[in-house]
């Protein structure tokens, strides 16, 4: 195998690139952060909050001076040592540092007490998730009711697909099969996954419905909104 189709798992991945994360940050990047932050501000105003597969950190300080309890969550050891550091001056921010793996969560083994009021997927963690079934079967179990989860996404809708990707990938998104793609950095990649938002919504719909969709502009992202049955 060579170093350029060298794929390891994602969370080795990110392992690996801690240290340099936050300087391959774009203004357009930034950008689109901001986006995520005026849409999760207007749906989740107050209350106890989970900032899921948060990296670095890089929406802690915005997220800690707007709620009044902000959970952590990063299973890369080396990403969340980085998010540590952004936190020292944080008082209402609570890293999981055990039980972090949702596939592991039942009603008798959560990472934390109490019912989230919201919950923040930033940059691609949910396309980081082959089975986004169990994801949303999980995060029901720490969502109160009419609680929002709000989740910027690769777009995948068949418009991006059509520009940014092969025929091949087009046409397994009309057949609904799963799409699976390369982040590739300096020859090392991880698997991603390009879910459609039939898949989505299907995969949520037991617990969660999925309320809006909106593609973020200049970009390949698009954030999607579901709200806790």
């Amino acid at each position: 195998m060579t170093a350029s189709n060298y794929s390891i798992p994602v969370i080795s991945f990110y392992d690996l690139h801690a240290a340099e994360y936050n300087s391959h940050m774009s203004a357009s990047d930034n950008r689109v952060r901001s986006t995520v932050w005026q849409c999760f501000n207007e749906y989740v105003p107050m209350g106890k909050v989970l900032d899921f597969g948060g990296g670095t950190g890089l929406d802690l300080l915005w997220l800690s001076e707007r709620y009044e309890k902000v959970f952590f969550l990063e299973p890369s050891v080396n990403m969340r040592a980085e998010a540590h550091k952004v936190a020292l001056s944080c008082s209402n921010v609570y890293f999981v540092e055990n039980n972090i793996d949702f596939n592991d969560w039942s009603y008798d083994n959560l990472p934390f007490y109490g019912k989230l009021n919201g919950v923040m997927a930033d940059f691609a963690v949910f396309n980081c998730i082959k089975n986004i079934d169990i994801l949303f079967e999980k995060l029901a179990l720490v969502c109160a009711n009419n609680s929002y989860v709000i989740a910027l996404v690769l777009d995948a809708s068949l418009k991006k697909l059509f520009k940014n990707y092969s025929l091949k990938f087009v046409l397994r998104s009309i057949l609904n099969q799963q799409i699976e793609m390369a982040n590739n950095e300096k020859g090392i990649s991880h698997t991603t996954y390009l879910h459609a938002l039939k898949q989505y919504a299907s995969a949520a719909k037991k617990c969660f419905e999925l309320i809006n969709y909106m593609p973020v502009a200049d970009s390949n992202f698009a954030i999607l909104i579901f709200q806790k049955k």
